[in-house]
């Protein structure tokens, strides 16, 4: 097989492909803006970056999109209209970032401007989950706690009248209104 064929069977898109996860995260489409970044500035085309892009990304249904995206922009789609083709990957208001500075004459920016404008939206979430996983458990041991104290007091309160009972009773029968009395007698 050679190397072109090979090439073209990566770059079929198959529609028939059920995906568990249809869901593209925050840091791959700051990574995908980066790299295309990247290679758009050492002007290599879109197309070819796009193809280049296919072996860096993990997710598999990004993977497909971004098969999508080149077969868009092979049929002479600029690269936000692609964009805009596809609103469960490339949310509209990035696509139309990419439609102005594409106007411009200036992608490349654009492509940096939005990549560092999602990371560090991607880092501000980072911190905030972390700052909040502190709290979470705190506040977990204290159930955890309550519970088990919980279970203490009625198992040594429960140890006591039964002892208390056996101890106290004039014969071996207990009996409800000895009960009754050691629970009068009990103080708090």
């Amino acid at each position: 097989m050679s190397l072109e064929t090979s090439k073209n069977k990566n770059l079929e898109v198959d529609e028939n492909k059920f995906y568990l996860i249809k869901k593209v995260k925050v840091k791959d489409r700051f990574n995908f803006y980066e790299y295309m970044a990247t290679m758009v500035d050492g002007w290599v085309t879109v197309p070819d970056a796009l193809v280049s892009m296919l072996d860096r990304v993990t997710n598999p249904f990004f993977a497909q999109k971004i098969k999508e995206l080149k077969i868009f922009i092979s049929s002479w789609d600029s690269f936000s209209r692609a964009m805009k083709k596809m609103p469960d990957v490339f949310p509209g208001a990035e696509a139309a970032v990419i439609a102005s500075w594409e106007e411009s004459w200036n992608l490349v920016y654009s492509l940096i401007k939005l990549s560092d404008d999602l990371r560090s939206r991607f880092e501000l979430s980072q911190k905030i989950k972390w700052a909040m996983t502190y709290p979470i458990i705190i506040f977990l041991f204290l159930i955890f706690a309550s519970c088990i104290s919980y279970f203490n007091l009625w198992f040594f309160l429960s140890f006591y009248i039964f002892y208390y009972l056996s101890i106290h009773s004039s014969s071996n029968n207990l009996s409800i209104h000895t009960l009754k009395i050691s629970f009068s007698n009990f103080s708090y």
